[in-house]
């Protein structure tokens, strides 16, 4: 049982206001810049010194792993919010459209997802708390007659990373192409057409994505 002298003491209302403001000012300069921006443009950002930056997150990877589990939390929200949806079809497109556009509009998300900014234990997180929800909005697309049965929960990670590949590349020049790219992956979800294409190959299986993606820093 843990007592009263071993329990942190909480922050002071201006230390905790500071916390705050470097959070959200890292958000921004990070996503706008990448993992490589400076915590003095963090600190510049959020209006105070860089030593006050350092006394709230001795180390970088820190303040980046906080960042990235505040991203994993909207990202539920959004899942969330398509798993309410009646048309099951409808919020695995709406989840696929916003979250695709949060990789796009994110820097350095992109960076941690396809880069070495990431740890093992950062990128279970999608999967511990996001892949039950999207995963039980494929199964009733699929139930409803409307993705095809061969569709995988791992496609969704796999399809968001393509298009955020395509957006690193063309996001300077065609902000907006990888809505096009969006737009022909999914009608090669759908399950009404003539004919459905047999899969080439079986999906990714869980540990091989983490394997791939986590090979992404060597």
């Amino acid at each position: 049982m843990e007592t009263q002298e071993n329990q942190p003491r909480p922050l002071r209302a201006d230390a905790r206001k500071n916390r705050e403001r470097i959070l959200a000012a890292a958000d921004i300069v990070f996503a706008r810049d990448g993992l490589d921006a400076s915590l003095d443009a963090v600190a510049a950002e959020a209006g105070v010194g860089v030593g006050t930056v350092y006394r709230r997150f001795p180390q970088r990877q820190m303040l980046i792993e906080e960042l990235f589990e505040a991203r994993i939390d909207r990202f539920v929200a959004l899942a969330e919010e398509a798993a309410s949806m009646e048309d099951a079809w409808q919020g695995l497109l709406h989840f696929l459209v916003h979250a695709s556009r949060m990789h796009g509009e994110n820097k350095g998300l992109r960076e941690i997802i396809l880069g070495p900014g990431a740890t093992s234990e950062m990128m279970d997180l999608p999967r511990q708390r996001l892949t039950p929800i999207v995963g039980g909005l494929i199964e009733r697309a699929k139930a409803a007659g409307r993705l095809r049965d061969d569709f995988d929960v791992l496609d969704v990670p796999m399809i968001e990373l393509m298009l955020a590949r395509i957006n690193d590349l063309t996001g300077s020049v065609s902000p907006d192409l990888w809505e096009r790219m969006l737009t022909l992956v999914v009608d090669g979800m759908r399950a009404e057409r003539d004919s459905t294409t047999p899969m080439p190959v079986d999906p990714i299986k869980p540990a091989q994505y983490l394997a791939a993606i986590t090979a992404a820093e060597s």
